[in-house]
């Protein structure tokens, strides 16, 4: 219709975030070599909390309110890192450990 702007009622400043709208993985990087020497911080941002994290479908043990949580490797090899928020949106990479 002639005159009708949706988008002139809501300025940018106020619209959230796009990120907001689910979880991302800031680490570890998709295709990371990581070292089996130690505990493996997994972070995300974004999703609603609680946060439920897993490796091989394993859940890996976090506090409820995190958006971290620490990965101890079982050794070398190939892993898949997921996160899944409140809302049951899931993020996941693989990595390698050696």
């Amino acid at each position: 219709a002639p005159g009708h702007r949706p988008t002139a009622s809501h300025p940018a400043a106020v619209a959230p975030p796009a990120e907001s709208a689910g979880i991302k993985l800031l680490f570890p990087p998709p295709g990371a070599t990581l070292s089996a020497d130690g505990p493996v911080p997994i972070r995300v941002m974004g999703g609603r909390r609680p946060v439920t994290f897993l490796v091989d479908g394993i859940s890996v043990p976090s506090t409820a309110a995190s958006r971290t949580a620490l990965w101890q490797p079982d050794g070398p090899g190939f892993y898949t890192v997921a996160a899944e928020d409140a809302d049951g949106s899931v993020v996941k990479v693989q990595v390698r450990v050696r």
